[in-house]
C-alpha cells in the first residue's frame, strides 16, 4: 500500500497491547511448531510478556489512527520488577510445559536464548541497548515506516544499540541502516519434519553521528512530499535529499551575498 500522508510515531499505550501481540504472532508463527491454537496463544503471550519485562521503551507507528508497526527496545540482562507481567509470563510458561508440543517449543525458545548469550561481543562490556522487537505490518511495508521507527532510537538516546537477527530476509534492511554483523552462531533444527540450519547473528550500530546542521521540516511540507512520491514515483529519501540540498544551496548563496555586502 502506497501511503498518501506521513505516518506518525508515539509511545505505545495499554490499548495497543493486543495489536502488538498480533504482530508478535505474525512474526514468529512460521517458526513455531504446533497443531493446537492454544499453543500459539501461549507462545505469543510468553514472548510478549518477556518483552514487557525487559523493555526500555515501546514505540508504535500509526497511519490514520491505525497501528501499523512497533519497536521495542530494552536490555535483556536486567528486567523491570513488573510483578504482573512476570506472573502472566509464568502462567503461560507453565501452560506450555503441560503439553508435548508446548515443551518442544519451549526447548527451542531456550536454545535461542543460549545462542544469544554466546553472541555477546564482550562479557565485560555488555551491549548498552538492544532492539528486542521490530515489526511493520506487511501491507504497509516499503513506505519508510521501519526507517522511521529506527530513527526514534537516535532521537531518544545517543548510545550504541544492537539487535539479534534470526531472520535472513531482515538482515539486509538492518545493514542498510548502518548495523554491522559482529558475530554469528548456528545450530541444526527440525521443524515440521524438516531439518535445516538455523542461525542467529548479533548486529550492532555504533553512534557516530555528528550533527553539524539541522533543518526543521514542517508537517504540511512532509505531506507534500508524499503527494510528489505518488505523482512522480520518486522515493521519499530522494525527495528529502533534494530538499536538503536545495536548502543548503540557498543558505550558502544567502551567506555569500551577505559577505559581499559586508
Amino acid at each position: 500500500m502506497l501511503l498518501k500522508k506521513a505516518p506518525a510515531y508515539r509511545k505505545a499505550e495499554k490499548e495497543d497491547f493486543s495489536i502488538i501481540r498480533e504482530f508478535i504472532r505474525r512474526n514468529y508463527k512460521d517458526r513455531w511448531e504446533f497443531e493446537e491454537t492454544h499453543t500459539e496463544k501461549h507462545l505469543t503471550r510468553l514472548f510478549f510478556y518477556t518483552y514487557m519485562i525487559y523493555r526500555d521503551s515501546v514505540t508504535v507507528a500509526t497511519y490514520r489512527d491505525q497501528v501499523v508497526g512497533v519497536l521495542i527496545t530494552g536490555k535483556e540482562s536486567h528486567g523491570h520488577f513488573a510483578p504482573v507481567f512476570r506472573l502472566k509470563k509464568g502462567y503461560h510458561f507453565l501452560r506450555l510445559k503441560f503439553t508435548k508440543e508446548g515443551r518442544k517449543n519451549l526447548e527451542h525458545f531456550n536454545k535461542l536464548q543460549d545462542m544469544k548469550k554466546q553472541l555477546t561481543v564482550s562479557p565485560e562490556k555488555p551491549t548498552p541497548g538492544n532492539i528486542l522487537f521490530l515489526y511493520v505490518s506487511k501491507d504497509y511495508r516499503r513506505n519508510g515506516i521501519g526507517t522511521g521507527l529506527l530513527k526514534q532510537i537516535s532521537t531518544e538516546k545517543e548510545s550504541d544499540c544492537s539487535i539479534y537477527m534470526d531472520q535472513l530476509d531482515h538482515r539486509a534492511f538492518m545493514e542498510s541502516h548502518g548495523f554491522i554483523k559482529k558475530n554469528e552462531v548456528s545450530q541444526m533444527r527440525e521443524l515440521n519434519k524438516k531439518r535445516f540450519r538455523e542461525s542467529v547473528a548479533l548486529y550492532k550500530k555504533e553512534n557516530t553521528n555528528q550533527v553539524s546542521r539541522s533543518f526543521l521540516i514542517r508537517e504540511d511540507f512532509l505531506n507534500g512530499l508524499y503527494e510528489l512520491k505518488e505523482n512522480y514515483s520518486v522515493s521519499i529519501n530522494s525527495l528529502v535529499n533534494i530538499a536538503i540540498r536545495n536548502a543548503v544551496t540557498e543558505e550558502k548563496m544567502e551567506s555569500e551575498g551577505l559577505d559581499k555586502l559586508n
